[in-house]
């Protein structure tokens, strides 16, 4: 009598069983989509295509703000910095 686990694959070879389960599942299964379907399919995907392509430029564009905002942040503690040396120099002139 053969053991339930003998029927799954082991990982010994990830390439091997990748193929193994792709061929095994899903290329001997036959699905039927309207063709409703399958439009609302490739729209859900367009949809999420465009998502992200819009979400991946939004976050490009808020790096960029925070690359800028903290370029501005060590000018400022630079300028502060300066100023006081300045400051303790002019005093002790004095």
């Amino acid at each position: 009598m053969k053991s339930t686990c003998d029927s799954f694959l082991t990982l010994s070879d990830p390439a091997v069983a990748t193929a193994e389960i792709s061929s095994s599942l899903f290329s001997q299964k036959i699905v039927h989509l309207t063709q409703a379907e399958h439009i609302e399919l490739k729209w859900q995907g367009n949809y999420w295509k465009s998502q992200h392509a819009q979400l991946k430029k939004q976050n490009e564009n808020l790096q960029q703000e925070i690359e800028w905002a903290q370029a501005k942040i060590r000018d400022l503690n630079r300028d502060c910095m300066v100023s006081r040396v300045k400051k303790a120099r002019q005093s002790k002139t004095f």
